[in-house]
């Protein structure tokens, strides 16, 4: 069995091991990056089919973690107000994170985003983020029941 002191030396290399890869992985990262500045529809659409992708890739990804640092901070928060304002900020992601995550693949969002953009011209002045929003919060939006109730009679008098 290990000792603490040699679990700790252990994980402290590994703290560093990572440290030391993730340095050039930054720098790769941000010698590389494609231009990713807010964008609107009409300038997305001229983007490159992957540059396209890695946008929508990219809002999605930010989202999750967004989502997954608040849902952090209400577990680790003790303060009561704090945990209140965190607990009614509004979810305006919750239900598309929720929605998406692990059951609908990159490719599938993209194909989502993609038809509402091409289907709806008119909104291509708009900021391509509140874009992908209106078409996965479309696409995460409780599908009406395909058949309709029997009309409910009144009771008479």
């Amino acid at each position: 069995m290990d000792s603490p002191a040699h679990i700790r030396s252990t994980a402290l290399q590994g703290e560093a091991v990572g440290t030391m890869l993730g340095i050039p992985l930054i720098l790769c990262f941000v010698l590389f990056a494609v231009s990713a500045s807010a964008k609107t529809g009409n300038e997305w659409r001229n983007l490159s089919l992957a540059a396209r992708q890695g946008y929508v890739m990219g809002v999605l990804d930010a989202w999750r973690d967004a989502e997954d640092m608040r849902i952090a901070s209400l577990r680790r928060e003790k303060d009561k107000k704090s945990i209140e304002i965190l607990s009614n900020m509004p979810p305006v992601i919750t239900h598309i994170v929720e929605c998406m995550g692990g059951k609908m693949t990159y490719g599938q969002i993209i194909a989502i985003v993609d038809k509402y953009i091409e289907n709806n011209p008119e909104q291509w002045h708009h900021s391509m983020v509140s874009l992908i929003w209106t078409a996965t919060h479309e696409a995460c939006a409780p599908t009406p029941p395909t058949t309709t109730a029997p009309p409910v009679k009144k009771k008479p008098k």
